[in-house]
């Protein structure tokens, strides 16, 4: 049986500060080499880390023949990520919305998880079997979506509740070189008790 690792992700290795991201490296690349080909490690990174990886001591010699860079999905491609999952489950847009989410996510920057929210949002907020504008224009479109469902999830606290989300939604964000916002992670056990209310109302709303 051949075993696949995947690795989403990977320049947190970078991003969250890790101590031991080369140890972390040469312990995906041990797997590979002690299998005798029965393990395959996966790893994707955004494209703006490719230079740390160059940099790494253990991935620098394998970058360029083991990587294979992803472009952009294409509109055909987004219209079918857009349409095709309702159509399984027997769901359809309002004539013209199909169009408009595609014409809102063309190049946009992390236009692709915007998208799947958005996405999300509508399914729930579906008329019966059938997708409606309406619905999209009261989400704020693509761009808007994600910052109205957080508004909401934000209104729902308390006065006090606010600060603490306040307070860790900008712990958890770290800016790196050329202003570029990257993840940083925290353990939960490391926070006080206090975040645990904010914690589970943004993770019950996605």
């Amino acid at each position: 049986r051949r075993v696949v690792v995947f690795v989403d992700q990977l320049e947190e290795i970078w991003t969250s500060a890790m101590d031991d991201s080369e140890r972390f490296l040469e312990t995906l690349l041990a797997l590979v080499d002690d299998s005798a080909g029965a393990v395959t490690v996966v790893g994707a990174m955004r494209a703006d880390f490719y230079d740390k990886a160059l940099c790494s001591p253990v991935l620098a010699s394998h970058m360029p023949t083991a990587t294979m860079a992803l472009p952009a999905m294409s509109a055909a491609e987004l219209s079918t990520v857009i349409v095709e999952p309702a159509e399984t489950v027997g769901v359809e847009f309002e004539p013209g919305l199909a169009a408009r989410l595609l014409a809102d996510v063309a190049g946009r920057a992390g236009g692709l998880p915007m998208l799947q929210f958005t996405l999300h949002e509508l399914f729930e907020r579906r008329s019966g079997g059938v997708i409606g504008i309406d619905a999209y224009e009261s989400l704020g479109g693509v761009a808007g979506s994600l910052a109205t469902r957080a508004e909401e999830a934000f209104g729902l606290l308390d006065a006090h509740q606010q600060a603490i989300a306040r307070r860790l939604f900008l712990s958890v964000v770290r800016i790196g070189d050329e202003s570029t916002a990257v993840g940083r992670r925290r353990r939960r056990r490391d926070l006080s008790r206090d975040t645990d209310v904010v914690i589970d109302r943004f993770v019950d709303l996605r």
